[in-house]
């Protein structure tokens, strides 16, 4: 998986890399491993315009896996924080859109096979 990251107002550091790599390692075994061509951008920024007091972080994950397009997006107090939200957003819709393509695949087969009955 190509990843690509990016930093606004924030300085990315190796940790944070470190970290956002092995959070996003843990969503390979819902992609197909032998794709190349599955883009990953991830983007992390400090959001503390429009708030009173703290810092607000945001983490932003976009995916493109064959033609599909995924997207997810988390705010919090913490930077690690965001990261695993967003993480678990995108692994969510990775693992629906996975469950309905086994389905779709399924029925698929079923059909056929209900065919080869009659016949």
């Amino acid at each position: 998986m190509n990843i690509q990251t990016k930093a606004t107002n924030v300085r990315l550091t190796n940790g944070i890399k470190e970290y956002l790599d092995k959070r996003l390692k843990s969503l390979d075994r819902l992609v197909d491993p032998d794709d190349t061509s599955i883009q990953c951008r991830v983007e992390v920024e400090k959001t503390t315009e429009r708030h009173r007091r703290g810092d607000i972080y945001r983490s932003e994950i976009n995916m493109k896996i064959a033609g599909a397009s995924f997207r997810a997006e988390a705010t919090a107090e913490k930077l690690f924080d965001a990261i695993d939200e967003s993480k678990a957003q995108m692994a969510k819709e990775l693992r629906r859109h996975k469950k309905k393509h086994v389905k779709s695949v399924r029925k698929g087969g079923a059909k056929i096979k209900e065919e080869l009955r009659r016949t």
